[in-house]
């Protein structure tokens, strides 16, 4: 326990010296932590090939999602505060009543897991929102450019009756056009808060009318084929990832449940747990099944929605 708390100390201790020394108490702001922590932690991350890729998955996760600041997808740096945070709480609370370092790191790793499939979960369920509305979106899109001969006042005048999260994401594309940001700017923006390649299709065909002309309402009524023939094809599959994280959480609980009620009436099995080498290796393996168990629910609920 001593040996926990010397490292959590000494990690600490580095932080803050290393923090410290690059930016002095008059420039000490959460920017310039922000900024700090992105150069130093998030770029060499990046730059490795292994984590680079876990975290180009992480921020296109979280460009799709929900979890937003004023209308914003949450910045990468912060998604990873909090998971060392969620690692940190339940390694300490692990450690604190198993005495077990190897059941405690599990322990956090398992709570990291669980945000991260939270995470994905979302994601996904936006993405089927939108695939939801897809179709309607082109015909009306059709219907309002034969009025006006203009994608983009057609995007305008839709815009109100467009329901979430396509209206947010298509309100942010219009108003940055507005504000005269370059057009394959913008389009490179949603394009990553919008996993659909149906809609990816139309901005590049909005991008060439845009820039070239041509027939734009043809272009639609291909995609409008194109959908049907998408949802066609998908009307049998399930891909619904909410499974894995209501099995894990439910563990989850349940383990927690048992480890506090143990502490409180059977002081002499928790005494065996957490003291004896052989409770401790029961401890460990029972979290390992936790861990399989969670990847094999995963395992077969996973799914092809697009992302």
């Amino acid at each position: 326990m001593l040996y926990a708390y010397v490292l959590l100390g000494a990690g600490i201790g580095w932080f803050v010296f290393e923090l410290l020394g690059v930016v002095t108490p008059k420039k000490l702001s959460s920017i310039a932590v922000e900024k700090w922590l992105e150069e130093n932690m998030v770029q060499k991350l990046q730059n490795n090939k292994k984590t680079g890729a876990v975290l180009s998955r992480i921020e296109k996760l979280l460009a799709k999602s929900n979890f937003r600041y004023r209308n914003r997808p949450i910045k990468l740096i912060y998604f990873l505060i909090f998971e060392a945070f969620l690692f940190l709480a339940g390694f300490y609370i692990s450690f604190q009543l198993l005495k077990n370092f190897v059941a405690a790191v599990l322990i956090g790793t398992a709570l990291v897991m669980i945000s991260y499939q939270l995470l994905v979960w979302d994601a996904k369920r936006v993405q089927k929102k939108i695939k939801s509305q897809m179709l309607n979106f082109l015909l009306s899109v059709s219907n309002l450019y034969g009025v006006y001969e203009d994608p983009v006042r057609a995007l305008q005048e839709l815009l109100g009756n467009l329901k979430n999260p396509l209206r947010r994401d298509i309100g942010w594309f219009l108003d940055n056009l507005q504000y005269d940001m370059p057009l394959r700017y913008c389009i490179d923006a949603v394009k990553l808060r919008i996993g659909n390649s149906i809609f990816h299709e139309f901005l590049d065909q909005l991008e060439l009318y845009m820039t070239y002309g041509g027939n734009f309402q043809e272009t639609i009524i291909d995609l409008v084929e194109k959908t049907y023939q998408m949802e066609n094809k998908e009307a049998q599959k399930s891909s619904y990832i909410w499974p894995t994280v209501l099995v894990c959480v439910i563990l989850t609980v349940i383990y927690f449940v048992i480890l506090f009620s143990l502490v409180k009436n059977q002081p002499k099995m928790m005494y065996f747990l957490t003291n004896v080498p052989t409770g401790k290796m029961i401890v460990v393996t029972m979290i390992v099944i936790f861990i399989f168990v969670g990847y094999i629910i995963k395992s077969a609920a996973g799914g092809g929605e697009e992302l």
